[in-house]
């Protein structure tokens, strides 16, 4: 994602709202530009929860990788 510092995505928030997209398909009756619009925003949310993750797991791959010593005492964010 061009512009969009990984670590200021709400990951929670993420999903949640792809969950309420979800139910809003299962329940039907969404008009043709209403589900294009959702399945847009699901896709987005799908790409930053995916991004986010990777992050965290470059970060824990790394740390696991040097000394106890020298890893973080405190949530580490991205400058990205």
């Amino acid at each position: 994602m061009t512009g969009v510092n990984q670590d200021d995505f709400d990951f929670e928030k993420g999903l949640q709202r792809l969950e309420e997209i979800v139910a809003l398909f299962d329940q039907g009756g969404l008009t043709l530009d209403q589900m294009e619009t959702h399945f847009i925003e699901g896709m987005r949310l799908i790409q930053q929860c995916t991004a986010r993750l990777d992050g965290v797991e470059a970060r824990i791959t790394q740390w696991l990788n040097q000394s106890e010593t020298e890893w973080p005492k405190t949530p580490v964010r991205n400058e990205e």
